[in-house]
C-alpha cells in the first residue's frame, strides 16, 4: 500500500461548476501541496502553478492562463487577492460561521467574493478553496 501510495500519489482534485452543474475550474495534483495544474475546462487549457514565498510562512501562487500572468495570495486577515496582470480583479474572504436553526448543530461557511467578471470570481474562489480554506 505504501509502495503504491509513493508511486501514484494521493490525488486531490478540486472542481468549480456553474449553477447549471457545467465545470469551469479544476485544480489537480499527486499530492497535496505539490504540482498543482489548473485546467479551464472551456478553453481546455491545463497550466501549472507555481508556488513561492512571499513572507517566512506565507506563501503566493501564479500561473500564465489565456496570455495572462495571474497571481493569487492571502494578507494576515484571511483575504486572498487575485490579480490579473497586476490589475487586482478579485477578492476572497470568509464570513463567520453560522449557525443555522434549520440544521442543529451544524455551521454553514459562507465564501464572499468581489470581482470584475464571474471568470475571474470562479477562479478566485477555487484558487482560495485550494491553497488557504482547506489549507494545502
Amino acid at each position: 500500500m505504501v509502495h503504491n501510495t509513493l508511486r501514484s500519489g494521493i490525488p486531490y482534485s478540486y472542481k468549480l461548476a456553474n449553477g447549471y452543474g457545467k465545470p469551469l475550474y479544476t485544480i489537480d495534483c499527486a499530492f497535496p501541496g505539490i504540482k498543482y495544474k489548473l485546467t479551464d475546462n472551456l478553453s481546455s487549457q491545463t497550466v501549472s502553478i507555481v508556488s513561492q514565498r512571499v513572507q517566512l510562512i506565507e506563501k503566493a501562487y501564479q500561473f500564465r492562463l489565456d496570455s495572462h500572468d495571474y497571481f493569487f495570495e492571502k494578507d494576515y486577515t484571511g483575504a486572498g487577492y487575485l490579480k490579473c496582470d497586476n490589475d487586482l480583479v478579485a477578492t476572497v474572504s470568509m464570513s463567520l460561521k453560522l449557525n443555522t436553526s434549520l440544521f442543529k448543530n451544524s455551521e454553514l461557511d459562507t465564501i464572499l467574493i468581489k470581482s470584475t467578471t464571474q471568470k475571474f470570481a470562479g477562479l478566485a474562489a477555487v484558487l482560495y478553496h485550494t491553497f488557504y480554506y482547506y489549507g494545502a
